[in-house]
């Protein structure tokens, strides 16, 4: 199913429709309008959503980003989480990392951190996370700004956790 937003259509309500569908497997925004307000009321509906398995952002937005952690912590069906462009800033990555390291279920598979000008420290902090989903096989970040302290962390986190990974993009 496909949803074209255009200017004026209430957001709320089409994140009350996503949050209370129970067969939705996957949710891919592309543009979100500028208007905090809207966007915050469909980001507010998507976290009740529990039968989505993929999920992808690809849009700057930090603005926002960070009221979808609930989300990525509660929805036990999520395999995919897919964030490119979404300009992921240190606060966001925080956040983030928290959500991920407080996550019950293991289900998640994939995750997609590329182009999103993440920073060797924030990046970091997310791999930390990882330790808590060992069953992730694929990570995917290239182009942002990871260094030395993210790759040391994540070549701890491979060698001592993570031996289901199959792919992994790095930044160049």
């Amino acid at each position: 199913m496909v949803f074209m937003i255009s200017e004026g259509d209430d957001l709320g309500w089409l994140g009350y429709f996503i949050g209370r569908n129970q067969s939705l497997d996957a949710l891919a925004i592309h543009f979100l309008p500028q208007e905090r307000e809207r966007v915050d009321a469909f980001i507010k509906g998507v976290n009740y959503n529990r039968s989505l398995r993929e999920f992808s952002l690809v849009y700057p937005m930090d603005v926002g980003l960070h009221n979808l952690c609930s989300f990525f912590r509660e929805n036990n069906n999520l395999r995919s989480i897919h964030l490119c462009r979404s300009q992921i800033g240190r606060e966001c990555a925080h956040e983030l990392a928290l959500a991920l390291s407080q996550r019950q279920a293991q289900s998640l598979m994939q995750l997609d951190f590329i182009n999103n000008n993440l920073d060797d420290e924030g990046f970091a902090e997310i791999v930390q996370a990882l330790w808590t989903q060992p069953q992730i096989e694929q990570l995917l970040c290239s182009s942002n700004n990871i260094g030395r302290i993210s790759c040391e962390a994540l070549g701890a986190l491979m060698r001592e956790r993570m031996s289901n990974l199959t792919r992994l993009h790095l930044p160049n």
